[in-house]
């Protein structure tokens, strides 16, 4: 029989579903471990960018002398003297080891450096740093960095450590932005706590989709494969006859047309080939139904078409063409061997005894062969000729083969 239509089936629809969700999986596993990973780092800044102004207002409370200087009467702006560099330096190299404070560096109002764990700085200003002009508008600003080198408090080079640079306004007795610290604090030690929650994360997540995964899956396979035995009933149901087991009058119409669209495609070519048509129909079919009953009707047809299946090497050309009539599609043959095929039919239709009522009845069938000419539009004319010759055999006595070329 023929292949269902190339739809998509069920089973494709499954495997289009499970590359889906697999690639869905992967998207959402990404894009929430990048999130996981994002939100982690939020907080391991956030932290330092607490007490990086937690460090700040110590800073002013317990340097304010060595920071500020009254340049009017009342209005304080950020100075350092000289002279107090090194008692700074000491100081600040106490209070901020235990922080993990690694550098830090004071700017005026003016954004110029003027105190810096590296001496190499001071004096030096970054007119282009975004940051610290939000700094110096009286916003707190950081970010995570990876420093590949850097010097710390005690000018000890450190390599690839982990940073958070945090620019903090510095605001006088009067409210007012007069300059702004910039603060290095070591976050590496948390490193390995983002990579183990990271990677925690993943893996329950990972799990927690596989088992939602695994079990949506199974479900939709089970529902697909009763989808698929759904449709095959559907498919054959419309292809199958279901009193016969051949093909329905639409199914062996479209093969008929198929293969009449293959013989016009193959006209004047090395693949140029016969195409013909045997038109059967059972004798004094009403009778047996008027006589017998429709069910012993309905079993001579089964009958007649079971043993019509025996007599033909393909059976795919085989089909039910509507109430006792049969049509058989023969690509290759020509008039006179599709002649022989019906005769040796026709031979063995005669020789059925079919039980009825405790009786037995025999039967006959008449036959029309018309072979496609290439000058024919479409198989109708060459169905319409088969007709013609079936007409032929049924008025010329019945339980005949007619080709309609003989009339």
């Amino acid at each position: 029989m023929n292949q269902p239509s190339k739809t998509t089936s069920p089973r494709q629809l499954l495997r289009r579903l499970f590359v889906l969700a697999v690639a869905s999986s992967m998207l959402v596993l990404g894009g929430s471990i990048f999130g996981i990973h994002w939100v982690y780092q939020r907080h391991v800044i956030t932290n330092a960018e607490m007490d990086a102004i937690s460090i700040s207002k110590s800073i002013l409370a317990l340097q304010s002398h060595f920071l500020f200087k009254e340049q009017h009467p009342g209005q304080e702006v950020t100075d350092i003297n000289i002279a107090s560099l090194e008692g700074l330096d000491f100081s600040l190299a106490q209070f901020l080891t235990p922080f993990h404070i690694i550098k830090i560096k004071v700017f005026d109002r003016n954004g110029t450096i003027i105190y810096s764990t590296d001496k190499d700085l001071i004096g030096l200003q970054d007119p282009m740093n975004e940051r610290l002009h939000n700094a110096l508008q009286g916003l707190n600003d950081s970010r995570f960095v990876v420093k590949e080198k850097i010097a710390d408090l005690k000018s000890e080079q450190r390599f690839d450590i982990d940073v958070v640079e945090s620019y903090v306004p510095i605001f006088n007795n009067q409210g007012n932005t007069v300059g702004s610290f910039e603060i290095y604090k070591d976050v590496t030690n948390f490193r390995n706590d983002i990579r183990i929650g990271v990677t925690l994360s993943f893996f329950i997540l990972a799990g927690i989709i596989l088992i939602a995964f695994s079990v949506s899956y199974l479900l939709i396979k089970k529902s697909a494969s009763q989808l698929s035995l759904a449709q095959q009933k559907l498919h054959h149901m419309a292809t199958i006859d279901a009193l016969t087991g051949i093909y329905s009058r639409n199914e062996i119409i479209s093969l008929l047309q198929s293969e009449f669209e293959n013989y016009k495609l193959n006209l004047n070519t090395p693949a140029q080939s016969e195409l013909s048509l045997v038109m059967i129909d059972v004798d004094h079919f009403k009778a047996i139904n008027d006589n017998h009953g429709h069910p012993i009707g309905d079993k001579a047809l089964s009958t007649i078409s079971a043993c019509i299946k025996t007599k033909i090497r393909n059976v795919n050309g085989f089909g039910r063409f509507g109430g006792e009539e049969f049509l058989l599609v023969l690509p290759g043959e020509t008039g006179e061997t599709s002649k022989l095929v019906a005769e040796r039919i026709r031979q063995a239709i005669s020789e059925l005894e079919i039980e009825a009522e405790q009786q037995l009845i025999k039967v006959t069938a008449s036959f029309g062969i018309a072979s496609a000419l290439p000058s024919e539009p479409d198989y109708h004319s060459t169905v319409k000729r088969a007709d013609n010759a079936l007409y032929q055999a049924k008025n010329s006595g019945r339980n005949k083969v007619v080709l309609y070329q003989d009339l």
